[in-house]
């Protein structure tokens, strides 16, 4: 039995793919130090975590996949590190199951979290990667006043407070590592390691990616989406999220611009509310890691979305037609 797992729950566009991709890729590595990342690959961790809260769309579950993801912690004697970005939006009662199905294991929680300002245009191109048809104005507007599927959608994943209030009552050790406005994913990664009690080494790049969309990119794929909804969603996840999403319109960013946003003064209210309650919570014994003032809303350099001219969406479709041409042939 593990000695210990380490729930690290995101949150979402926190740097969590590369903070997996480099747990993935250095399996070797960590067990050398009696550390576990459970799994031949990372999406057992997807698979066995879909199965065992019954989500179908989002996890993926596969029959059997949690009690192969339990024997493996089980089989261990050390420290057991799982990582899953949709942890974070967990309800109680599935918490409640978690860490029940941990009995006799003590749970630590790891949330990383970055600045709302650089979250709203990031979460905006994650939703139009998981087929979600919000307008930018539609998603900024939901997120600002807190409505509509566009507000649920970004705050059931960023409502930080909340969803470590809720972790909290379920397991006492909780940290939140904050990730830096300057230094990179390095620096990222020594803070994770450092809770986790990773020793240095030489780490073996990971190779998950999540690269951003850039303005014409995306106001092409909200487009593709509205006019696609009715493709089956395992057709649209490989042909449109695996294969164009990422192999055309994530290369296409030399020739875009990114998306840009300006903290506007409701964002900084709403960090400051978000700040007094991760204060409350670090003076009840939550560990931070970092700087809370790093989570203070940054600007974003780019362009609004709503600017993007035909032309400038004309030329990503003839690059999506050239893609699907070559792929015929």
């Amino acid at each position: 039995m593990a000695s210990r797992v380490i729930l690290h729950i995101g949150l979402m566009k926190s740097g969590t793919t590369f903070l997996q991709g480099r747990l993935d890729a250095n399996r070797q590595s960590l067990q050398e130090q009696g550390i576990l990342f459970p799994g031949p690959g990372w999406q057992d961790q997807v698979h066995g975590l879909g199965e065992f809260f019954g989500f179908t769309r989002s996890m993926r579950p596969t029959p059997g996949a949690w009690s192969e993801l339990r024997a493996r912690i089980d089989d261990h004697q050390g420290l057991t590190i799982i990582s899953l970005e949709l942890l974070a939006a967990v309800v109680r009662p599935n918490i409640e199951r978690l860490v029940d199905d941990f009995r006799g294991t003590p749970i630590s929680v790891v949330a990383t979290v970055r600045d709302l300002g650089r979250n709203v245009p990031a979460m905006w191109q994650e939703s139009l990667k998981n087929r979600y048809t919000y307008s930018w104005p539609e998603y900024v507007a939901g997120v600002r006043d807190r409505v509509g599927d566009a507000g649920k959608h970004f705050w059931r994943q960023h409502a930080t407070g909340t969803i470590l209030q809720r972790w909290s009552e379920y397991v006492p050790e909780l940290t939140l590592v904050t990730v830096p406005q300057s230094g990179g994913t390095e620096t990222l990664w020594e803070r994770f390691a450092g809770v986790c009690g990773i020793e240095g080494a030489d780490w073996l790049p990971g190779d998950f990616n999540n690269p951003s969309l850039g303005a014409a990119a995306a106001t092409y794929l909200l487009e593709l989406n509205a006019s696609t909804l009715d493709m089956p969603w395992d057709e649209y996840n490989v042909e449109i999220k695996s294969n164009l999403v990422r192999e055309v319109l994530s290369t296409y960013r030399e020739h875009d611009q990114p998306i840009g946003f300006e903290v506007e003064p409701w964002l900084i209210e709403k960090y400051d509310f978000l700040s007094g309650r991760l204060e409350a919570l670090a003076q009840q014994g939550m560990r931070v890691v970092g700087d809370l003032a790093e989570l203070r809303p940054r600007s974003v350099s780019g362009v609004d979305p709503t600017a993007v001219t035909d032309d400038q969406v004309d030329a990503v479709r003839r690059v999506v037609a050239q893609y699907r041409e070559a792929s015929r042939s």
